[in-house]
């Protein structure tokens, strides 16, 4: 059993907080890209991003977003991350379009192609190892990162393996089946429905 650390739940990020920006537009939903926080403005915050540019491509793009729309940059990962093979199922980041794509590794070609489906597009693209990460969330102040073997959590560059797979199943006696989900039998928050998969028993 992993023993989650104390963190606020809430992060507070100052001027000059390197973050990235997880899109809500359609068409972006599933997309993360690299930004500096400029001001913090009440329950939101003003970003200058660091690929996107304005429509006239003349300045970096500044953006007002909420919160819940910013998470920190993550740090590049342990050498022993950084190694090891992506498999089937395996949930990724792909560093296409200037930001970070969420999505699953379909299938390996060669010693460095793989291949990944985006669920939010349906795109199904082949991209060399070195595009691709680890998709990591950032729940309760910690990174978690998932594949399809273990449940490994990332923590001040750490690894600590669980020794079984974790399994959700959805709650159906709420009204958003996405909002609540069931971990080895203990209800848990869910606000993420990119982050739940229907896969068979």
């Amino acid at each position: 059993m992993v023993k989650k650390a104390s963190f606020p739940r809430k992060r507070v990020f100052q001027k000059g907080a390197k973050v990235e920006v997880c899109s809500k537009e359609y068409g972006f939903i599933g997309s993360y890209y690299a930004a500096i926080v400029l001001e913090k403005l009440g329950d939101k915050y003003k970003v200058v991003y660091k690929n996107l540019v304005e429509e006239d491509e003349s300045k970096p793009l500044v953006e007002i977003v909420t919160e819940d729309e910013v998470r920190p940059r993550p740090s590049p990962p342990p050498q022993e991350i950084v190694d090891l093979e992506f498999d089937v199922l395996d949930r990724v980041d792909v560093f296409d379009n200037k930001g970070w794509w969420v999505g699953t590794v379909t299938e390996k070609r060669g010693e460095d192609e793989y291949f990944v489906y985006f669920e939010t597009t349906a795109d199904h693209i082949a991209y060399p190892k070195r595009k691709l990460r680890f998709h990591r969330d950032w729940i309760d102040g910690q990174w978690l990162v998932y594949n399809k073997k273990k449940r490994v959590v990332c923590l001040d560059g750490k690894l600590v393996d669980c020794k079984k797979r974790v399994r959700a199943q959805v709650d159906q006696r709420v009204v958003d089946c996405y909002k609540r989900v069931r971990i080895d039998g203990n209800l848990v928050d869910c606000k993420d429905k990119l982050r739940v998969s229907i896969v068979p028993v």
